[in-house]
């Protein structure tokens, strides 16, 4: 069997480039995609930074994205030791306290100060950490109970998962 290459003419033109300024960086980069208001666009060098994992550089703006895991922390902001230290309600304090739980593991130590200020987070540590229990409590603090409208989405990849996390979560805000 023969194979043929196809003439220039048949063949895709090749994407336009549009011009754009690293979010991290702020170095000029050109990018595939038309840049949106509202939407970072990273340079090739910040960008597989940010795929890889890796912590990335300090930004234009002067701001740096939160990494947590079990190995490090960029600048957690600390609310003194266990859940007593955190700023939370006391029906949250008593709903932890009714779970058995006295003290946060160092994912949560580490990643409910930063969202409870509202900031974006990628947190990563081993099966039963206490993962879920670090994101649900700022979810539960930071949803208000009178406004009927969606405050909150938990994306999860199985069934089983989604029940587990309901779970933890319905614990949470049972008395809230």
């Amino acid at each position: 069997m023969t194979y043929r290459s196809t003439p220039a003419q048949a063949r895709p033109a090749k994407r336009p480039r549009h011009r754009a300024v690293c979010h991290d960086c702020g170095k000029s980069a050109t990018v595939p995609f038309r840049p949106r208001h509202g939407k970072p666009v990273y340079c090739r060098s910040c960008f597989t930074v940010r795929r890889n994992g890796q912590s990335s550089t300090v930004g234009k703006n002067g701001s740096k994205p939160s990494t947590v895991s079990n190995r490090a922390v960029d600048s957690a902001p600390s609310g003194g030791p266990g859940f007593s230290g955190m700023p939370l309600k006391e029906a949250t304090k008593a709903a932890i306290s009714r779970m058995n739980i006295s003290r946060p593991t160092p994912i949560q130590e580490k990643a409910i100060p930063h969202l409870m200020a509202g900031r974006d987070l990628i947190g990563q540590a081993r099966t039963g950490s206490g993962k879920t229990l670090a994101f649900a409590v700022p979810l539960t603090e930071r949803c208000d109970p009178s406004l009927r409208q969606v405050q909150a989405l938990v994306l999860l990849p199985t069934r089983e998962l989604a029940i587990q996390v309901a779970g933890v979560v319905e614990a949470l805000a049972s008395s809230q």
